[in-house]
């Protein structure tokens, strides 16, 4: 492989740099007594540059976390793109893990060689610069022979990478060579805290299903602290997952509020609706049965809302968790597999039907307002629900965003055998009428892996149009 090329724009070399909340940046040499071989002690000056892509030497190479978040495979691809685009045919590497054989994820390794590490790989120098970090720090420094682009969680690492692209590869004054200072060090830090709104997206909106308590409520409230979902549609949420997760998140952010956390008969809703009344005002909603369904667990329903976005236009949206049949439930024991794929399949139909329904009589009192319908719904893409939805007019968010993260895996799992791989989700975002996605992704994180049966999935997205 050719050898990734740095290029430190000249006037970077002679002013401050200035990190995102104004302040100067230090910048102390951040250089080791090492050799290119980690462990072999230096036997003449390293040069003051560090060559990270010229036509003649091998590339440095894109190094990423084995089981990195979604914002820092994103950023190492991003990173990735900008460094080709910007030197063309000289730069021509692949994005590669930081997975060493013989070592667990959790061991701090040194390994030689031309490295860009973005995030919290496992190599010591990501490692030793992170463990130093504030909350949503980053920092951008030349360390041995690597350079290290780490930020103190996955979404201040993708600022971080998006401040390098700006503001170094994309100003260089070359295009088959690129430079570092080995004193290059500059720190900024995060305003918010949860990971970025996609550009041009004015909420995010984020579907899950919790499984009804399969593994450990704070696990989920860690992924929801995480990525602070304006609106969120929830399914098999049962009271357990009430009052150890839901809960907690509500009362931790004074902002977030129930859409309908009831049925008319006093029946506790399993499948919520939790917005942010600080961007949202909330104008009407509702939840029911859905009527094909097993009847004997309170899992399957449908809840809907109206929402005025503020400073913005009106939209609706459906949350549902779709039938499934099988010979745990009474009455079902002895029918074969045949014959519950059959009842299945008419009630995610109906499933469908109703949905429709529903769409029909807000938009009866509405008008045509933008809708987005999500859920566990238990079809995958090209079956008869799914093409239903899809014939009605509605898009999938997976296959129709602006923009994707990690996209293309199943999203249910056997809990106890970890992440799902690729496969078709029965997790969708669909939406109509107006309704933007700017960008759309899967969240696959240990914190995932330890919470439930499904992987969330979430949209970055504009839901209404200004009136």
């Amino acid at each position: 492989m050719k050898k990734l090329l740095y290029s430190l724009v000249s006037f970077l070399l002679m002013f401050s740099l200035v990190s995102c909340s104004g302040e100067e940046v230090e910048t102390t040499s951040a250089v080791s007594d090492q050799t290119d071989q980690a462990t072999a002690p230096v036997t003449e000056q390293l040069s003051s540059d560090i060559i990270l892509i010229d036509s003649g030497n091998e590339d440095y190479a894109v190094v990423r976390c084995e089981f990195a978040d979604d914002y820092e495979i994103t950023s190492a691809v991003a990173l990735k793109n900008a460094l080709l685009t910007k030197f063309k045919t000289v730069f021509d590497n692949v994005i590669a893990s930081d997975y060493v054989n013989g070592n667990n994820k959790n061991e701090t390794v040194d390994v030689p060689g031309r490295e860009i590490l973005v995030g919290d790989t496992n190599r010591r120098q990501s490692r030793d610069i992170k463990a130093k970090l504030e909350r949503n720090e980053y920092v951008i420094t030349v360390v041995d022979d690597k350079l290290v682009i780490v930020g103190e969680n996955p979404y201040a690492t993708s600022d971080a990478v998006a401040y390098f692209i700006e503001n170094v590869v994309n100003k260089s004054q070359k295009e088959d060579e690129f430079t570092l200072s080995r004193d290059f060090y500059y720190k900024g830090a995060r305003e918010e805290d949860r990971p970025p709104l996609a550009e041009g997206a004015t909420l995010r909106f984020l579907s899950w299903n919790l499984g009804c308590g399969v593994g450990v409520e704070s696990e989920i409230v860690y992924v929801l602290n995480q990525y602070m979902p304006d609106v969120i549609g929830l399914q098999e949420s049962n009271a357990e997952i009430h009052s150890d997760a839901i809960n907690p998140f509500i009362n931790s952010h004074k902002e977030y509020k129930h859409a309908k956390s009831n049925h008319a008969s006093g029946t506790l809703n399993y499948t919520p609706i939790i917005y942010n009344s600080s961007k949202l005002d909330p104008v009407e909603s509702n939840v029911e049965w859905l009527r094909g369904r097993y009847t004997g667990t309170n899992t399957k329903s449908v809840c809907w809302a109206v929402f005025d976005e503020k400073g913005g236009g009106r939209f609706a949206m459906i949350n549902f968790h779709g039938a499934v049949c099988n010979n745990s439930y009474k009455g079902y024991e002895n029918m074969s597999s045949d014959e519950l794929s059959a009842v299945a399949s008419a009630w995610r139909l109906d499933n469908v039907k109703q949905i429709l329904e529903i769409r029909d009589s807000i938009i009866a009192k509405y008008g045509a307002i933008p809708m987005t319908v999500n859920g566990d719904c238990n079809f995958a893409y090209s079956t008869a629900p799914y093409n239903n939805l899809i014939n009605a007019g509605f898009i999938d968010a997976e296959l129709r965003a602006e923009k994707r993260g990690i996209y293309g895996f199943k999203t249910s799992y056997k809990y106890e055998n970890g992440l799902p791989s690729t496969g078709n989700s029965i997790d969708h975002i669909f939406g109509i009428d107006g309704v933007r996605f700017v960008y759309f992704s899967v969240i696959r994180s240990e914190h995932v892996a330890k919470a439930t049966d499904h992987c969330p999935i979430f949209v970055d997205y504009c839901p209404s149009e200004k009136q």
